[in-house]
């Protein structure tokens, strides 16, 4: 009985971070139709600022009796196109930088971003 306890506590942790995530994400984006910027901007931005946030949370919850962010949300946000700001605060919070594998993963997506914005830049400048 535990353990569905404890499995069910983590889903709704979850559910709460998805849900503060989203709402930034909302607000950039309606701050970005306000002000005339493509959405895929705005949302990129709001996903950006939702995983600092949750990097800097996460941080200042760590050695306490707060709930932790899990770290599949962390590499989620990241792999939605968060990577840039999950880098930074990975340094600047000083977090997640000593975890074995925690910090290559990150990594690994940036650098899976990286290579598909430049192939998509190469592919459309080729067109023209």
């Amino acid at each position: 009985m535990g353990k569905v306890t404890a499995r069910r506590d983590d889903i709704l942790r979850a559910v709460g971070f998805v849900v503060i995530s989203s709402c930034v994400v909302a607000t950039a984006i309606a701050a970005g139709m306000h002000y005339a910027v493509p959405i895929w901007i705005s949302a990129l931005v709001g996903v950006n600022v939702a995983t600092a946030y949750l990097y800097a949370y996460d941080k200042g919850a760590a050695g306490t009796e707060r709930r932790r962010v899990p770290e599949i949300l962390l590499h989620l946000h990241a792999l939605l196109g968060g990577s840039p700001a999950a880098l930074g605060s990975q340094v600047v919070f000083r977090h997640k930088t000593v975890k074995r594998g925690f910090r290559p993963l990150t990594w690994a997506i940036f650098l899976l971003q990286a290579g598909g914005l430049a192939a998509w830049w190469w592919t459309t400048s080729r067109a023209r």
